[in-house]
């Protein structure tokens, strides 16, 4: 993926999307400065680029840049306001990092609950815990725990899956709110070579 990127970029250095898809490569190494600067020239070469705009929605958080995430999901529907189904984990994200939680429901609301990946769960009910809205944020947990069994602890889901600093905390609380369980199995751990632990959980 690096390679084509780099690639796209060295044959064409005035493409928005080559740019992009070099950011999300570095990205994904955890080269995160250089991963910021593609980015950064990608927007700024296309800053009306409704597919550029989501993907820095996702990203924006992990470089301390919630906000501008945000701004970029306000953008982006402002250009279409009937998006498409395919931008509503990335709309999702970007406002989850910045706490506006009847706006992710709002936006959920336009992918029907059986195309939901496990995220779509986490935040959804997370959201609805945090405006009070708990028999719905009780349901939804249930549901998906059923959906996805084995995945939906917050050791499994928030500490084994990834996710860079900034979102840990938020998720965690998210998940503590609606009443995930927070510690995994071993079985549920298997396969994951170092797995991370919460006190609570780890075995004496």
């Amino acid at each position: 993926m690096l390679h084509e990127a780099q690639v796209a970029v060295d044959l064409d250095p005035m493409d928005g999307a080559a740019h992009l898809a070099l950011g999300f490569a570095l990205d994904m190494r955890g080269e995160s400065k250089q991963a910021e600067i593609q980015f950064d020239e990608a927007l700024r070469l296309n800053p009306n680029s409704f597919d550029t705009l989501a993907q820095w929605a996702c990203a924006a958080h992990s470089f301390g840049r919630a906000q501008a995430g945000a701004q970029a999901v306000d953008r982006a529907m402002q250009l279409n306001p009937n998006y498409p189904t395919w931008a509503v984990e990335c709309f999702r994200l970007g406002l989850l990092m910045v706490g506006r939680y009847e706006d992710i429901l709002r936006n959920q609301a336009r992918e029907p609950e059986d195309l939901w990946n496990q995220d779509g769960y986490v935040m959804t009910a997370g959201s609805l815990a945090t405006l009070g809205r708990m028999d719905e944020a009780k349901a939804l947990v249930a549901r998906g725990m059923a959906k996805y069994p084995g995945q939906l602890s917050i050791e499994k889901f928030v500490l084994n899956r990834g996710w860079g600093g900034y979102a840990i905390p938020v998720l965690t609380d998210l998940m503590r709110k609606a009443g995930f369980p927070v510690c995994a199995t071993e079985g549920d751990l298997a396969g994951i070579a170092k797995p991370v632990r919460l006190p609570e959980c780890a075995k004496t």
